[in-house]
């Protein structure tokens, strides 16, 4: 298993430029290439419950990459 120095040293490379600030929190934006009929349904489900359309793909991203890890045993070692 990767250990967790060399995990964020790898991460501090591929990021670039830091975080930028959006009201109190650190966020990245980000541009990411949607097939369209994924997007049409990400923004048919955040429509009907009334959310914006970042808030349910974050929510989404991070659910289904906490899954993985768990999955794949990293969670624990990748503590981010």
């Amino acid at each position: 298993m990767a250990e967790k120095g060399i995990v964020s040293e790898i991460l501090r490379q591929k990021m670039g430029r830091g975080p930028e600030k959006e009201g109190d929190r650190e966020v990245k934006r980000t541009s990411i290439v949607l097939p369209f009929s994924l997007y049409r349904l990400l923004k048919a489900y955040a429509a009907f419950k009334g959310r914006k359309l970042n808030e349910v793909m974050v929510e989404m991203l991070r659910e289904g990459l906490e899954k993985r890890l768990k999955e794949e045993d990293l969670l624990k070692e990748w503590a981010l």
